[in-house]
């Protein structure tokens, strides 16, 4: 019996030795190490970080926590879960992963270990407890992902790069003034909801999250500092920056109305402007804006419905985002241009690449069967139930944007249209190839 005892004891004391691991701390701790270690043990670590990130966060629970004592009395609780957190940190950890696969061609240390740093800190900021754990996880995701942008050693990404770091240190100081003024309130815990209580500690948290939401008048940042970023740190970017953001509406401010009507303008907006939009990836950095804009006015509605939807077309824009991402990354690699009046009929080249770029531009424009229908429905119910039926048009007409603007204009252009050339040997290409992608010619 005492044996028994004790292996049950040991069992237990493992269990909850690897509940507490926390997943952020582990790839920023392989970020540092990814930059030091030569290039093959660096590609090992660059997938090993991600997967024992992923294995972390499996085995986190509600009982999961990580507390560090500063001083007397000042406690930071660096790992709070509960089923919000855990959505976010499951979609953050797959996406950490498929990014560290796209990134294996990278040959910078500094870009691989950034973008590890990244997704770690920006998981970090999600499971923080209290206030100043989020401000200092909030900053190092700012500054690892200004690296990111930087390790593109372009004239372009540098200044956009500068202007991009500008923003968010505006944007983490008003964050850090708004929990200044809350912790002198006697709120210590990212828990505690601010909606009902529009004091100061409101609008400056408020304004700091909408830095990172990309919400008007903040977000040109997006546009302006995606496209310039390495191939493999645009994917990144699209996955974490803004997610974090809206993670912190949805927790922390879902319910506020007026806000139902700033998401509202988001998605048009973005949608309007990737229409006339000639860049590809910018292009899509303007439908970052559009699908936050979907997911501010579902939690606005402040119903489970309305959460319900929010953190579920963050889950799947995350995924559908990175593919179409990688698809721009792909053709930009292959053909050295970015503009869609540059590009035609890669069908005939990439016939991979084209297929998933199809299955993900349908599911941004939430087409049925396909992921983006699910959540949108879901926001959609959420806009009827609320009686919030002006918005629920507007948010339709957004995503007719998004349909003609990636599902049709993109697909058409880029993909599946006539190529420039045609094809040689093996018939003609007619929205798409006729005979054997070998019979194409270059294009």
């Amino acid at each position: 019996m005492i044996l028994t005892a004790a292996a049950a004891l040991r069992e237990r004391m493992v269990t909850a030795m690897l509940n507490n691991i926390h997943p952020g701390l582990v790839l920023i701790l392989f970020g540092i190490v990814i930059m030091a270690v030569p290039e093959k043990l660096r590609k090992v670590l660059i997938i090993a970080g991600p997967v024992l990130a992923a294995l972390a966060t499996i085995n986190l629970n509600v009982d999961s926590s990580m507390c560090i004592d500063v001083v007397p009395g000042v406690t930071f609780q660096l790992l709070r879960v509960d089923r919000l957190a855990k959505i976010f940190m499951i979609v953050f950890s797959i996406a950490s992963l498929i990014g560290a696969v796209y990134a294996l061609s990278s040959k910078s240390r500094w870009e691989t270990g950034f973008e590890a740093v990244y997704a770690g800190s920006s998981m970090g900021a999600v499971l923080a407890g209290d206030w100043i754990s989020l401000i200092v996880f909030w900053e190092i995701m700012a500054a690892a992902s200004w690296l990111i942008i930087m390790s593109a050693k372009t004239e372009k990404a540098s200044k956009a790069g500068f202007r991009y770091l500008l923003v968010h240190m505006l944007g983490g100081n008003l964050l850090l003034a708004g929990i200044i003024v809350k912790a002198a309130g006697g709120g210590s815990m990212v828990i505690s909801c601010l909606t009902g209580n529009q004091d100061a500690a409101f609008w400056l948290i408020l304004i700091g999250v909408a830095v990172n939401a990309a919400m008007p008048p903040l977000n040109s940042w997006i546009s302006d500092a995606y496209p310039e970023a390495p191939v493999a740190g645009s994917v990144y970017m699209a996955s974490f920056t803004t997610k974090v953001g809206v993670y912190f509406v949805i927790r922390v401010f879902a319910g506020t109305e007026f806000l139902l009507w700033v998401g509202v303008f988001m998605a048009l907006y973005g949608a309007a402007m990737a229409l006339i939009e000639n860049d590809l990836r910018r292009l899509f950095s303007y439908h970052i804006v559009s699908q936050m804009g979907y997911i501010v006015a579902s939690a606005a509605v402040g119903s489970a419905i309305g959460i319900d939807g929010a953190a579920a077309h963050t889950f799947n824009h995350i995924l559908y985002k990175m593919v179409l991402f990688m698809c721009c990354g792909a053709v930009i690699t292959a053909t050295g241009k970015r503009k869609i009046t540059d590009l035609s009929g890669l069908y005939c080249k990439m016939p991979l690449t084209s297929v998933c770029f199809l299955i993900a531009s349908l599911s941004i424009a939430g087409f049925p069967l396909f992921n983006g229908f699910v959540s949108k429905s879901l926001i959609m119910n959420a806009m009827a139930e609320g009686g919030y039926h002006g918005a629920e048009i507007l948010l339709m007409i957004a995503s007719v944007g998004t349909l003609l603007s990636v599902a049709l204009k993109v697909n058409y252009f880029v993909f599946f249209g006539k190529p420039s050339s045609g094809c040689v040997d093996h018939g003609e290409c007619a929205g798409g190839c006729a005979g054997r992608i070998e019979g194409c010619a270059a294009i």
